[in-house]
Order: C-alpha cells, then sequence, then structure tokens
C-alpha cells in the first residue's frame, strides 16, 4: 500500500460524549462545565498551543483514500 490514508469512523464523533462513555464504563462521574470557556479564549489569544487543545478540527467524512 501506497499513499496518504485518512482513517476515520463512519460517523463524527463528539469528544464529550467519548468521555462521558468511558467514565460511565469505569464507574466514575464526569463534570462538563462551560464556566471555562472565556479563559480559554482569552489564553487563546497568547498561548498558540491552547487552539490546538480545544479546536474543533476534523477530517471531511466525503474525503477519499488515495492509493486504492
Amino acid at each position: 500500500m501506497s499513499g496518504t490514508f485518512f482513517p476515520q469512523n463512519a460517523e463524527y464523533a463528539d469528544t464529550v460524549e467519548i468521555v462521558r462513555l468511558f467514565a460511565k464504563e469505569h464507574g466514575h462521574k464526569v463534570w462538563i462545565s462551560r464556566l471555562f470557556n472565556p479563559l480559554v479564549w482569552l489564553g487563546a489569544k497568547f498561548l498558540p498551543a491552547i487552539p490546538k487543545m480545544f479546536s474543533d478540527s476534523y477530517y471531511v467524512q466525503e474525503m477519499e483514500q488515495d492509493g486504492l
């Protein structure tokens, strides 16, 4: 095989729901809050790594794979 491949699921996944699922499976509770969103937004102005951690990047579902 050669080319560029973009492995992905057939559907998009919500990270918060994935975290909740794993927590529930392991008997833990997860508290999700939007309280810190303004701090994240403000921090993103000064620290370039923050947008990468809190972005909503994703592959387009219809993206074709090279080499097939």
